[in-house]
């Protein structure tokens, strides 16, 4: 088990830093909660995706349930030129989503925000797409966005 959340805490490294590809392990819906790391979790649909810097994109999302943290209504999760092990988001489509803040100055740049980690923006969180059986169940109830 400890094995598991070190590889999951070292995809997540690897992943912001973008230096090196990992592979993904199945998240269950205990480490996404548990782990402070993923520090939303929540279910939207697409509702637009943009490019966003050189060569990354913005998805936005429209909110239907949150699990963890504080996620209003319609928010965006910016991904960077990335490995594998980061999801990539379509229009249209429904999406149980795992993000983190984007703290990296580097990355941050990459999809046309400034370095300034004031304003706050989501990055999917690396392997939030290899996610166990039944993951959304397994979540419980949830509640509404902030709206």
């Amino acid at each position: 088990m400890i094995t598991r959340h070190l590889l999951v805490a070292f995809a997540i490294v690897v992943a912001s830093t973008m230096s090196v590809s990992t592979e993904c392990v199945i998240l269950t819906a205990k480490q996404v909660m548990s782990q402070p790391s993923f520090e939303i979790v929540f279910s939207g649909r697409v509702v637009d995706v943009k490019a966003a810097g050189a060569n990354g994109y913005r998805a936005t999302f429209e909110v239907d349930r949150v699990w963890k943290g504080t996620v209003p209504a319609r928010i965006d999760l910016y991904v960077p030129p990335s490995p594998a092990e980061v999801p990539r988001f379509n229009k249209g489509t429904r999406y149980v989503a795992v993000a983190h803040k984007m703290t990296s100055g580097a990355a941050r740049k990459m999809v046309g925000l400034s370095s300034d980690p004031a304003r706050v923006a989501y990055a999917p969180a690396a392997c939030s797409d290899a996610l166990e059986r039944d993951f959304e169940k397994l979540l419980g109830a949830g509640y509404e966005p902030q709206r």
